[in-house]
């Protein structure tokens, strides 16, 4: 747990430098501009690593908030926590982790009205770093990498709502066996708060 702990700290470390970094930024996905916000997923998955001896597949719901700061111009780098629920058959799985992501906007960079109704297209990649519990309240790791594309549409001037689909590989390892690997794709939809003007 104190890993988990020591990690979101850092992850807050880098949200309040990113927030008084916030300065004179030329649009959304200018250099400067600061970035908050969330989404959330639902998917259901199959495969060895997912399916028991009865065939019952793994339902996960997953909640992504995230704050993070454009480097350079289209390029935005952030911290992200996941907070996600597993579900087996009666069997249910909490997991948390942290981590990096990094989003490519495609766009223009300087805006010379409000950006309400611009579309941003946007690559995405991350890998988070996390632990879970089994049914008998054992802590185990898990990572995960993804890596996918979305669009963001701004309902005003700096507030966007995002699509993404994405493919994730997923990797768990219990202290005890060896460790299993599965992959997914899902489709996660929320906003995005640009801090920029």
């Amino acid at each position: 747990m104190f890993r988990i702990f020591s990690r979101l700290m850092i992850v807050v470390s880098v949200i309040a430098c990113c927030a008084g970094a916030a300065s004179g930024a030329g649009s959304a996905i200018d250099k400067g501009s600061v970035i908050v916000g969330g989404g959330a997923a639902y998917c259901s998955l199959s495969g060895d690593l997912y399916e028991d001896g009865g065939g019952d597949g793994v339902t996960i719901l997953l909640f992504a908030p995230e704050c993070g700061a454009f480097v350079t111009s289209h390029l935005a780098l952030s911290g992200q926590l996941i907070i996600g629920q597993l579900k087996r058959g009666d069997d249910k799985l909490y997991a948390i982790g942290v981590g990096p992501r990094l989003r490519y906007y495609f766009g223009q960079t300087s805006a010379s009205g409000s950006l309400k109704g611009t579309t941003y297209p946007y690559l995405t990649g991350a890998f988070t770093w996390g632990q879970y519990n089994d049914p008998g309240k054992k802590k185990h790791t898990a990572t995960a990498l993804s890596f996918g594309g979305g669009i963001t549409h701004m309902v005003a001037n700096s507030v966007g709502l995002f699509a993404e689909v994405n493919y994730r590989a997923d990797k768990f390892k219990q202290a005890d066996t060896d460790s299993e690997s599965g992959t997914s794709i899902n489709l996660m939809a929320g906003f995005t708060l640009f801090l920029w003007e």
